[in-house]
């Protein structure tokens, strides 16, 4: 493995960045690294298992699960205006909350405690209206069970957690309009630390928002115009990516290289709009040809392109998925010149977790590609 990344172009890892910037470790003088956008303040999981904030234009190497990896998200909006300060929440009966009672998931003495003193207890909060909405919080037991149920309706229907006796994230997501978002405690006598609730009009739970009187909006991550031409070869090459990606989000995703034109010259992956579809599209002068990779687990994947005069290839984890004759060509000599999360510059970016990406500027043998994408 070694000698491939020797002979590597590009390497980005999640290592070194600046403001508005990610710096790859391969080339070394700057000619690879990638502008990077967020106009908002965000949040990740420092390496000390800590959420911590991150200011404006600042990318993310996030170490949720103890590895480190680039974060690249989506805009959301954290609809639940009171986060973590649940003395403005509404409660029932005589459900108790104390204030600022254990040190939450940021390090800091902030988490509330709710103590049960009759079964089927619960806070709530309006929330919104949406179609597709999900509901998640950190929580960690004291005493008790260690139960709680979840509601987006008002308490029509609730859906069942167990609570550990560490700080864990849960979430539910719900295809049903919101009205309000409910928390309740099973069984009387029962104590849960409570940190960190957040609504947004996602199928998933992306990184924390926190509110405190309105709801706060975190804008998308924009990771572009990495590599060069000198970095870059466009008549033969290979593009490898280690990815945990997002499913069935709502519109088209790209990650690969290209003349930074709409679609005419590109080599990239595309994920589709409520898909488990990660397609590889290798496209010259406008026609294309495909792979095609279903995926719908939420782990991460090593994924190996290759491309020259004769075939385009696809590897994933070790695994040839497929490789089509290459009946299309190939562009001229100095023509793909960027790397995008996204394309044309940042349009339709992709949204997930990055360990690696990098670029040869050949296209590596069957036995280098196994090797590079195994798990």
């Amino acid at each position: 493995m070694s000698n491939l990344l020797d002979k590597a172009s590009i390497i980005l890892t999640p290592t070194a960045y600046n403001t508005s910037e990610v710096l790859c470790v391969k080339p070394s003088d700057g000619t690879g690294d990638f502008d990077f956008l967020r106009a908002t303040e965000a949040t990740r999981v420092n390496s000390l298992g800590l959420i911590e904030t991150n200011a404006i234009n600042l990318p993310r190497i996030n170490y949720e699960g103890g590895c480190g990896s680039w974060l690249f998200e989506p805009q959301s909006t954290n609809l639940i205006t009171y986060s973590s300060d649940y003395t403005q929440w509404n409660k029932s009966g005589s459900m108790v909350i104390t204030s600022n009672n254990a040190i939450s998931p940021d390090g800091t003495q902030n988490a509330s405690l709710l103590t049960a003193n009759a079964a089927n207890q619960f806070i709530y909060l309006s929330s919104f209206s949406s179609a597709n909405s999900t509901i998640s919080l950190y929580v960690k037991r004291k005493t008790g069970t260690g139960s709680i149920e979840l509601s987006n309706n008002g308490g029509a229907s609730y859906t069942a957690l167990s609570v550990t006796d560490e700080w864990s994230r849960v979430q539910v997501t719900f295809a049903t309009s919101t009205q309000q978002t409910v928390i309740k405690i099973n069984t009387s006598g029962d104590e849960i630390y409570l940190w960190g609730v957040q609504v947004e009009a996602l199928s998933y739970a992306s990184s924390l928002i926190p509110t405190d009187g309105s709801t706060v909006t975190r804008n998308q991550d924009l990771c572009t115009n990495g590599g060069s031409l000198a970095t870059i070869n466009s008549t033969e090459g290979t593009l490898y990516f280690e990815l945990n990606k997002v499913n069935k989000h709502t519109s088209v995703r790209f990650i690969g290289i290209s003349d930074n034109t709409a679609y005419t010259n590109r080599v990239q992956m595309v994920s589709f709009a409520n898909s488990d579809l990660f397609r590889l599209e290798f496209v010259i002068g406008g026609t294309s040809l495909s792979i095609n990779y279903t995926e719908n687990e939420n782990t991460f994947k090593k994924y190996a392109i290759t491309y020259d005069i004769n075939f385009i290839k696809l590897y994933v984890n070790g695994t040839k998925i497929g490789q089509v004759a290459n009946t299309i060509g190939l562009p001229s000599a100095n023509t793909f010149n960027s790397f995008d999360f996204g394309r044309n510059g940042g349009g339709n970016p992709f949204f997930g977790k990055t360990k690696a990406v990098a670029v040869w500027k050949e296209a590596l043998t069957d036995a280098e590609l196994t090797a590079l994408t195994t798990i």
